[in-house]
């Protein structure tokens, strides 16, 4: 029997997509043929083939969907419209808001289902508010096209349903056991100078600024920053900006850290804390609706809203006694394995795209898929 022709096409194949993307398509190989299609510019130098199983079929394009900063985009959607004529896929999964938006308009009349993950909507950025006035709007406008939208945390869900009454949530998942085993130190207890590390894309998003802010309220704290350096927003003296890094080493300088700290300004469903959860770092995060989902303040981490209560709860986590910390770590261990488990979510993304091509007329009377 023939497996589904799954093609993955993605603008921001960085980071928690990277990751996400990552985790999904080696886990459906068995019983897809899996193609991902991204951008080849400076944001993808750390893609690595290794990290993929070798059926994966990684598809680098010189141009694609955000050429439209440059005038461009009618050359990106063009290649696309190549390459999905020339594999045929049997489903196509457009991931973040510029392949989103570009992608439901590009594949006009195509004969597969067309689902869209926005990885946190590009309009809850806040900033200009025109700007996310005219995203809301593309948003709004580009959802008239067939195509459902798949929601990876329960507040983006809420907000894709405003858009399309047929979304639909699934909620992101992280490999734990494969986590546990990567390089790098499991040794709980602090050791010298407290480490508060993050890791993140130096994007408005998730707040260098903020990041910087406190860092330089703590001078006597140890901070790091992995993930594409740009020093102008991080010129705190006690800031180590890595620059990106493989995800095996990015584990190991988790697995280093104290406390994982996340200071964006909104959030999907972040795969970085779900990570730092599982390696049992204390996550001390903005109180944003993403974040909100995973985190109960105080239970299994901390929730904080601007600067000063950020450097007041890491001054009380760092005089917690060993006990109070363990507790708020095994809660946070528990949250993931509970319900963040990259196995559950690629039989829920497996169900939604068979269901969707077993109901196409076209496929139903000619291939026959593997269940």
């Amino acid at each position: 029997m023939n497996k589904l022709r799954i093609l993955f096409v993605t603008e921001a194949f960085n980071g928690g997509i990277y990751r996400f993307l990552l985790g999904l398509a080696n886990r459906l190989t068995d019983r897809a043929q899996i193609y991902i299609a991204y951008e080849d510019n400076h944001r993808t130098s750390m893609v690595c083939r290794e990290d993929f199983a070798p059926e994966v079929q990684l598809i680098p394009l010189e141009q694609g969907f955000s050429s439209h900063r440059n005038l461009n985009c009618l050359a990106g959607i063009c290649k696309y419209r190549e390459l999905v004529r020339k594999l045929q896929p049997d489903v196509i999964h457009l991931h973040s808001s510029i392949a989103g938006m570009w992608g439901r308009w590009a594949f006009l009349n195509n004969p597969c289902p067309v689902f869209y993950t926005p990885h946190g909507f590009a309009f809850l950025n806040g900033r200009p508010r025109w700007k996310m006035v005219i995203y809301r709007w593309m948003e709004r406008i580009s959802a008239c096209r067939p195509c459902r939208i798949i929601a990876c945390g329960k507040q983006e869900y809420q907000i894709a349903l405003k858009f399309r009454k047929d979304s639909v949530c699934v909620l992101n998942g992280i490999p734990t056991e494969e986590l546990q085993m990567l390089p790098g130190s499991t040794d709980r207890g602090r050791k010298g100078q407290l480490q508060v590390l993050t890791v993140s894309r130096n994007v408005w998003q998730k707040n260098p600024a903020l990041f910087n802010t406190i860092a330089g309220q703590m001078p006597d704290v140890a901070f790091v920053w992995v993930g594409d350096e740009k020093k102008d927003t991080l010129s705190a003296e006690n800031i180590e900006a890595t620059g990106l890094l493989g995800h095996e080493e990015t584990i190991r300088r988790v697995k280093h850290a104290d406390i994982f700290l996340l200071t964006s300004v909104f959030e999907g469903l972040s795969l970085a804390l779900l990570e730092a959860m599982a390696l049992g770092r204390i996550c001390i995060v903005s109180d944003v609706p993403g974040n909100r989902e995973v985190i109960t303040n105080g239970v299994n981490g901390y929730l904080c809203s601007g600067a000063e209560d950020f450097v007041k709860t890491i001054r009380m986590v760092e005089q917690a006694d060993e006990a109070t910390l363990e507790q708020i770590r095994s809660n946070a261990y528990r949250t993931v394995m509970n319900t963040y488990s990259v196995e559950k979510m690629a039989e829920q993304y497996y169900s939604i795209y068979l269901d969707a091509v077993s109901s196409q007329k076209n496929l139903s009377k000619g291939r026959q898929l593997i269940e």
